[in-house]
């Protein structure tokens, strides 16, 4: 069996046994554009785009040819009436490399047996292109940083400065950089204590010696 190519679920296939394919076909596409006149002279033509591209064909359903005629229009009615979209694709190639809707379906020719069983009719199928949109590029995901913003929570206490002035360091040790200096009076946000320093956040320490300073805990703080 050879698919010569499908539409709607239907794939049209020609063997020894069983003939499920297309005549009449017809393709076309016209360009948009727009009129606009012209006060004393010649109406002006202005190009608008691409229009969308039409096709029809017909397709022979027929029991003699090992194909059941109610089963394919079935499958065609139930698109149309659910706007439902598809390729078209001859030789595994989609036509037009888009999609396309199905318009309308007209049934004639109908054969039926001596049961009332539909025996061959033949359906003929307008098809109009429906472009899809283009998907738009994933944005790429940023991870946020986590915050370190500190909260009323996390606060220790407060500290003043009782001494002329003192270091304000990159780290818990007098070996790390001086950032800064913070004078008598200066009243400083402590949110922990390590190893004989506090840290007043955004990696700033002080030493946290009773000659320098006073220490007055938060309430509740542990």
């Amino acid at each position: 069996m050879a698919t010569i190519g499908s539409f709607g679920g239907v794939k049209f296939t020609v063997s020894d046994k069983t003939l499920l394919t297309f005549s009449d076909f017809t393709r076309n596409k016209e360009s948009r554009w727009q009129t606009i006149n012209v006060i004393g002279g010649k109406p002006r033509k202005e190009f608008e785009g691409p229009g969308l591209e039409k096709i029809t064909f017909s397709v022979l359903l027929s029991a003699s040819l090992n194909v059941n005629p109610d089963r394919i229009l079935k499958k065609w009615l139930e698109m149309l009436d659910k706007g439902r979209v598809s390729k078209l694709l001859l030789k595994n190639r989609p036509v037009g490399n888009t999609y396309f809707s199905l318009e309308a379906i007209a049934v004639d020719g109908i054969d039926v047996d001596n049961r009332g069983n539909v025996w061959k009719q033949r359906v003929s199928l307008t098809l109009e292109e429906y472009p899809k949109k283009a998907k738009a590029p994933k944005k790429k995901s940023v991870k946020k940083k986590k915050s370190t913003a500190k909260t009323k929570k996390d606060v220790a206490g407060t500290m003043i400065i009782t001494t002329k002035s003192v270091h304000i360091r990159s780290g818990p040790g007098v070996s790390n950089k001086v950032l800064g200096y913070a004078l008598k009076g200066n009243e400083l946000t402590v949110y922990r204590k390590v190893n004989g320093w506090y840290a007043l956040g955004n990696g700033k320490y002080i030493t946290a010696d009773a000659s320098y300073s006073k220490f007055e805990a938060r309430k509740g703080a542990k």
